[in-house]
């Protein structure tokens, strides 16, 4: 696959604050924090202004943005001036480039700046990339061993329905308008998982019956998310849409909101929840059986161990070659 001679050593960068798993245990991980183990490239990890003397060893550095290693990125170029820097952004543009709801648009643009490529996960994250005028690449997310999947998909589906959402910080009132009209109109009950304060305050106001979870480790959600009859999430912020792929993958019909990029089956608007209301009703009233199946071939196909490791090394080895292009 690489033309070069030698793979280049490669590090995944991340806050010292972390816990990165090294070897993977078999199962669900979804996100950028499995994917070293996943391609096989080494970890580092150093608080601020203390970078181990290991950095000269290595070729490209691919740091994750904007959680709490951003300084990194200088202290690389300051002892390693010729290595290579691929940064990761971890948080939606709304959120990052909003000085009003608490981002740092300027200090994020003097990061990116500073980067020879800048990897998105979601596509609108190639803002970032543009604003610098750097290059940019799509770099795949994992979502667990296709096998563990293929496993849960076997649970018999239950009366639920299963909602989305992050924090109110984003709105989750899109999400919780959908579920009002679905509950009175079906009575299903709604499964809840790490709901904040205030949806759960909203949800109790707007006369809602809701059960709620909790926060979940990632496989617990998986298994819950294999059993819903329906899942809705109406996130109104621009991200890679992990609520869809895991949905999608565990077998569940799910009705997203469009500015994710994985589109499991329906999305609308997430400011206009009477369309994510008529698509379950109709998903309820005639299953989608080839929609469900799709999705998940799609999920396995972009999200899976092979995708995950030939775009992160064909990302490295055309860094290496000088042939990225500007995003």
């Amino acid at each position: 696959m690489l033309k070069l001679n030698k793979r280049p050593k490669t590090a995944i960068v991340w806050s010292p604050d972390v816990n990165v798993l090294k070897h993977l245990p078999f199962g669900a991980h979804i996100g950028f924090l499995p994917v070293a183990a996943v391609v096989g490239c080494d970890v580092l990890q150093w608080k601020q202004g203390s970078p181990p003397d290991s950095i000269t060893d290595y070729d490209v550095f691919v740091v994750n943005l904007f959680h709490g290693c951003d300084y990194a990125v200088e202290d690389i170029r300051r002892i390693h001036p010729h290595a290579k820097i691929i940064g990761t952004p971890d948080s939606a543009p709304e959120l990052q480039m909003n000085p009003l709801a608490g981002g740092d648009p300027l200090s994020a643009l003097q990061v990116i700046k500073k980067l020879d490529v800048l990897a998105y996960r979601a596509h609108s994250n190639k803002l970032y990339g543009m604003m610098a005028g750097i290059p940019t690449h799509w770099m795949p997310i994992y979502v667990g061993d296709a096998e563990f999947f293929a496993e849960v998909r076997k649970q018999p589906k239950q009366d639920f329905i299963l909602a989305g959402g992050h924090t109110y910080e984003f709105s989750t009132a899109g999400t919780l308008a959908a579920l009002k009209l679905l509950q009175d109109k079906t009575g299903m009950l709604i499964v809840y998982p790490g709901a904040d304060a205030h949806t759960t305050l909203m949800a109790a106001e707007m006369g809602l019956s809701v059960e709620y979870t909790g926060r979940l480790v990632y496989a617990q959600f998986v298994q819950l998310a294999a059993q819903a009859r329906l899942a809705i999430d109406l996130y109104p912020c621009h991200s890679v849409g992990r609520f869809e792929i895991t949905c999608a993958y565990a077998g569940t019909y799910c009705v997203g909101s469009q500015y994710t990029d994985f589109q499991a089956h329906r999305f609308v608007d997430p400011y206009e929840p009477e369309y994510a209301f008529v698509a379950a009703m109709n998903y309820l009233d005639n299953p989608a059986h080839e929609s469900i199946k799709s999705a998940i071939n799609r999920v396995e196909y972009w999200f899976g161990k092979d995708q995950v490791k030939f775009q992160f090394w064909h990302m490295v080895e055309e860094i290496m070659e000088g042939e990225i292009a500007h995003g």
